[in-house]
């Protein structure tokens, strides 16, 4: 039996619960502000996803206010051996199907899904299928990134034809959606959001990166900028801070020591959210030169709201959220990457202009406050009447 619309909406969110990865904060940051709200009941649900690879103390890595299912998560196996890559892929795609599963039997009484999307395999396109497939619920999937497997076989973009909405951070996703069959009606836009700290007057002194440092965040390319940098006698530092694993590492500096780079990287490690803030306030700019097209980049709203100028390549959403904020280059060119290093270093008044625009931009457009009012007007209009709140 329905009731009148205002009655409470419960809602199952079901994301990575990682904390300082890029999903789950935006997951926390979310529900943060829509926990306020009185006509919604949202419980938090996760499991071991891609992210416990770069966490040595697991359980304390995690949000306390999520629901947490322990189904296990299989570590890439280091080996060449293209059969081994071939079973393992099988095994953890079987696991996931087995995640999309328990995570159908969460639902309960639940009158909305909200699904996380990224590109690791626990929150995939793969456990979101029995939701969408068995699911009578009213269903809404943020797509945060593309899973490998929808790049391989274009047909599973049609999945989301069978939810009530998708949102996506850009303009730049909406297109590459409808392009792939998905009806333009699903889809919505709502940016990533972004805290909008106090500006603390921190001399900005570092050059940063933040993140993994792997091949999707264009991690070689940075090292061959940094390489002709260094034949144009400017020996540049590289401070680099996030999470990242062991091995992670290791193939980096790898990476940078067959270009002669490997002593100009500086590596900062994990931060808490105070300090990642006060490093971006330090950063003279930041640099987020993804090879793969990405709906938007907590990193770059992130660096806006600190007033740091970015560095970022033409994919994606990357060029739509700079909106004035920083310079632009093509992907996959050390050239443009070390003369938008340069023209930095060299020109402080520019880096000012850029931090200041894109300051003001993140204050008017980015913060969380207006990413959860236009999140529960996306909740509202599912239903054109809302399930009864129970006694």
């Amino acid at each position: 039996m329905l009731a009148e619309v205002g009655s409470m909406i419960r809602v199952c969110m079901f994301s990575c619960c990682y904390e300082n990865v890029s999903v789950a904060n935006y997951t926390f940051s979310l529900l943060s502000h829509l926990r306020n709200r009185k006509e919604f009941n949202i419980r938090w649900i996760s499991s071991h996803c891609r992210c416990i690879e770069r966490f040595p103390n697991r359980k304390s890595a995690c949000f306390e206010r999520c629901l947490f299912i322990g189904l296990p998560y299989l570590a890439r196996p280091r080996s060449r051996m293209k059969i081994v890559s071939i079973a393992f892929s099988a095994i953890q795609k079987s696991l996931d199907i087995l995640r999309g599963f328990t995570f159908l039997q969460k639902i309960g009484d639940c009158d909305l899904v909200h699904f996380q999307q990224s590109s690791s395999y626990s929150f995939s396109i793969v456990p979101l299928l029995p939701i969408i497939l068995l699911s009578p619920k009213k269903k809404i999937v943020t797509l945060h990134s593309i899973d490998e497997i929808q790049r391989a076989f274009k047909f599973f973009f049609r999945f989301y034809n069978r939810v009530d909405k998708v949102i996506v951070h850009s303009e730049s996703m909406r297109v590459h959606l409808i392009e792939n069959g998905v009806a333009e009606s699903r889809i919505t836009i709502i940016r990533h959001g972004a805290n909008i700290p106090r500006l603390l007057g921190l001399k900005r002194m570092e050059m940063t990166f933040f993140g993994a440092p792997v091949e999707i965040k264009g991690i070689s390319t940075i090292f061959d900028a940094l390489k002709i940098l260094k034949e144009r006698n400017l020996d540049v530092r590289l401070s680099i801070y996030g999470l990242y694993s062991d091995s992670e590492r290791k193939i980096a500096e790898s990476q940078a020591d067959s270009r002669g780079v490997k002593n100009n990287l500086v590596w900062g490690g994990s931060l808490t959210e105070f300090d990642f803030d006060k490093k971006l306030q330090q950063s003279l700019f930041t640099l987020a030169v993804y090879n793969t097209p990405v709906s938007g980049s907590s990193v770059i709203t992130r660096a806006m709201s600190n007033a740091t100028p970015v560095i970022a390549s033409d994919v994606g959403g990357l060029k739509e959220y700079l909106n004035g904020g920083g310079i632009v280059i093509a992907p996959k060119n050390p050239e443009s990457l070390a003369n938008a290093i340069e023209l930095l270093l060299r020109n402080a008044d520019i880096r000012d202009k850029l931090g200041r625009v894109g300051r003001e931009f993140a204050i008017k457009s980015l913060s969380w406050k207006k990413i959860a009012e236009q999140t529960a007007a996306i909740y509202s209009s599912t239903f054109d009447k809302v399930p009864n709140q129970r006694a």
